[in-house]
Order: C-alpha cells, then structure tokens, then sequence
C-alpha cells in the first residue's frame, strides 16, 4: 500500500507510526534553519544555539539517549519532551503535520484517491534499525489523536473544534534576522520595533510571527512568515496550532479614526510605513488572513480586541490585491466586497471604502511601499537605515 494522508482523514495515527516519528534525528533541521549544535563537555549532550543580535544566544538542550532517540528541553532544562514535539516547537506545525513531515507521508492524491482505506500496519514504511528501536520508547501515546482533515499541513479551520485551546509561542529570538528581513522589503526599523513592542510581531529563529490576541492579551491566532529560504514554499505561510482566525492581529495606530483591513501581516506594517512617508499619522491596521476571511467580522464570532478598533473608527479601508488572471482577480474581488459588507454593519457610523494598488505599482500594499522607496521616497528612509548600519 503507497501511505498517503487521506488515510488518516478522520482517524487516529497508528502508535506505530507516532513512535517512529519520536526517532527523528533533529541535526539536518537544525543546520538548515540556520541554528548551531555543540557539544556539552558529556556524551550525548548537547547545546542549541541561534545568532542573537552581537552574540550567539543558546535556545535549547538535546540529548541523545544510549537506546538511539533525541529528547530536548529549553536551555533552562526545563519542558521540552521527545522529537516529534522538538518539530513542532521548531516549525509551528500542528502534531499531525508535524508526524506527516517527519515520515516524509505526501498529501493525498487529487483524483482516485482511496481516502478512507483501512490502514494496516504492517504496510508502514519501514526506515531500518529505526523501526526496530521503536519498541524501545516507553512513551505514554495519547498525543495520537485524529483531528479535522483541514489542519494538515498548516490549513487550519477559521474556528478551531476546541475553542478553549490557544496556540503556544516558542522561545522568543532574538530580533536582529527579523529586523534585517522586513528592512528588505522597506519596513523602516522604527516600524518594526514599534509592532514588536506592541506584541503584533513575535521574533522566531526561523522566521515572524504576526500575533492576534484576546481581551486578555492571550495569543489566540499565530500565523507565521518564514525568512529562511531553505523553507519549502508551501511552509512559508503557516498558522501554529488552535489558532482561531476569528482573533485577527491588530497593529495599532496613532489615529484611531482610521482603520485599515490588509491580508497578510507585513502589509499591515507597509501601511505604516506608507503614511510615515506621506507625514501623516498612522492608522490602525487588522489582519484579515486573506479576502475570504470573515470570522473576525462576524457578529458571533468577532473578538472584543476587533470590535473596539471599528467602534472608534470614522474610515475604514480594506485593501484589495491584483491578481494574476481575471478569475483569480474575480473570486478574490468578491472576497473583499464581502469583507467590506460586514465592516459597514459592524460599524454603520463609518466610512467604508476598497483601495487597489495603482497601475505598475504592484500586487498589494506592500508592493506599493517597495515602489515608492525605489522611486524617490528613500531620503525619508534613510536616517533609520543609518541607524542600523
């Protein structure tokens, strides 16, 4: 039998193969994340470190067992547990993405695919004096539970089946790679550190996270943007695990009468960045997901945190995007009017309007403030620039 995740749609993943999972050598997925493994003075242990801003910082301690499985703990020794949670603190994909990945399972196939076939466990992939190790673990298995077939690999449903669940942040790192990423894509430095102090954006070894919060400033949804190129494409964009899409981040402006409505977190900095550029105070920003996104715009499911922004907003504009074809452009343009609905019986006393980018200024907001830097805008930049270098 070829394995393939449709098998487990609905179903609990074999004990078998969650133990075998628990094998994974955590070396390669380290080094191509860019993080730096050495010994500790004793057989078997090690340090795991990350290039903090002047320095190297240590994250977490690794040990190899004598019976050949890894375990980790922070650098306190504190937590941690075996490698198939080391993968998931690593990545921020869910436990079952997380066990698809590291056994190397592919999505199920488009057509003809027997979804729903009995999965007998004597056709698990074999990988060697793995396998046979997996006997060793004495590891209690009630990790192994079957979840909504839409959270695999990181499509998380708009409103999670356990809504007392919230996503869980790793270590935070430190913000230099962060910095120097959205620098990239023309965030002024001040723009950045000001949606880091506001807890919008959460630095991760590997990448950014954009954080949405509840009334009790709990994280409720994580969605994180990978800065490694060594990420696979579809890994780029990935929400951690009990996200709820309903708790959109929120990166808070100086004129609260203005609000806009992006698709994606760094188009919510961009905005910033573009009325930084123009002198005008900043507006408030909410992060949408994308244009089909209204959980956080329904009356029943919108969170205090959404509903305080639109109360005190005058204006609020949500941002559409250009596409590459007319269908695409079609579907995604219904999305935003949409969104644009619910915003006007959210918050009947404002004024709500669409904005696209304009003509050869790119796909999106961001795209626009990248135009405008490169095109005459950069003396406003510069003493920011200045700063880091």
């Amino acid at each position: 039998m070829r394995w393939h995740q449709g098998m487990f749609w609905g179903r609990d993943i074999p004990q078998e193969l969650c133990a075998e999972a628990r094998l994974f050598d955590p070396r390669n997925l380290l080094s191509s994340r860019g993080y730096i493994l050495k010994a500790d003075g004793y057989m078997g242990h090690f340090k795991v470190f990350i290039h903090g801003d002047s320095f190297l910082e240590e994250v977490y301690r690794l040990t190899f067992l004598p019976e050949g499985r890894w375990i980790w703990t922070d650098k306190h020794g504190q937590g941690g547990g075996d490698m198939t949670d080391f993968y998931m603190e690593i990545t921020g994909f869910g436990f079952r993405q997380a066990i698809f990945d590291i056994l190397g399972i592919p999505p199920a196939p488009k057509a003809g695919a027997a979804s729903m076939e009995t999965v007998k466990l004597a056709d698990a992939p074999q990988q060697g004096a793995r396998s046979a190790n997996a006997s060793l673990l004495q590891v209690p298995f009630s990790s192994c539970l079957s979840v909504a077939p839409a959270q695999i690999r990181g499509l998380e449903p708009a409103v999670p089946a356990d809504r007392s669940a919230r996503p869980t942040l790793p270590v935070r790192a430190a913000s230099k790679a962060v910095v120097a990423y959205l620098r990239g894509r023309k965030i002024p430095i001040a723009v950045t550190m000001a949606a880091i102090r506001q807890g919008f954006i959460f630095p991760l070894h590997d990448g950014v996270a954009f954080v949405g919060y509840d009334a009790a400033r709990v994280p409720r949804w994580v969605v994180k943007r990978a800065i490694v190129s060594s990420i696979a494409p579809e890994f780029t964009k990935v929400d951690f695990r009990h996200s709820d899409k309903s708790f959109a981040p929120i990166f808070r402006g100086d004129n609260p009468e203005s609000v806009w409505i992006v698709e994606g977190g760094v188009d919510a900095l961009a905005v910033h960045a573009l009325a930084k550029l123009d002198g005008r105070k900043t507006p408030s920003t909410i992060v949408s997901g994308g244009a089909r996104s209204l959980s956080f715009l329904r009356p029943e499911t919108m969170p205090p945190t959404v509903r305080e922004v639109l109360a005190g907003a005058r204006s609020i504009i949500v941002a559409r995007e250009r596409e590459k074809d007319a269908e695409t452009q079609t579907a995604t343009d219904a999305g935003h009017e949409k969104q644009a609905e619910f915003a006007r019986r959210a918050a009947p006393h404002a004024e709500v309007s669409l904005w696209i980018p304009p003509d050869g200024q790119g796909k999106d907001i961001a795209d626009v403030l990248v135009f405008r830097v490169m095109n005459g805008s950069q003396d406003s930049l510069s003493p920011l620039i200045w700063m880091w270098q």
